[in-house]
């Protein structure tokens, strides 16, 4: 890979990334917790100067592993609570489906 994006194999150059900035940054919508949106027609990218790409550097996470194995622990916590409640109304209406049998022998 190439400061610039370039990627190269064997090299040939195979693809390019776009690497780009926006002039108004305040137009940008965060979606989730990693991503930024934009609508290109309202806002187009401009090229980034003073920018390079840097193969084999690592980036900082924009998510918090700690916050998130929290989250899924509520998350499977909810269902566990959710599965037992349709467990006890699958039970109530069988005691209910015994019940009406019982009445009408």
């Amino acid at each position: 890979m190439a400061p610039d994006g370039a990627i190269r194999q064997a090299g040939e150059d195979i693809a390019q990334l776009a690497v780009v900035t926006f002039k108004d940054t305040s137009a940008l919508r965060k979606r989730g917790n990693n991503y930024f949106q934009v609508d290109p027609s309202s806002l187009p990218p401009v090229a980034a100067s003073l920018t390079e790409v840097q193969q084999g550097k690592l980036e900082a996470a924009n998510s918090q592993p700690a916050e998130s194995a929290v989250r899924l622990v509520n998350i499977l916590r909810q269902f566990e609570t959710l599965q037992k409640v349709m467990n006890i109304g699958v039970e109530m209406n069988r005691s209910a489906v015994q019940e009406v049998a019982k009445v009408t022998q």
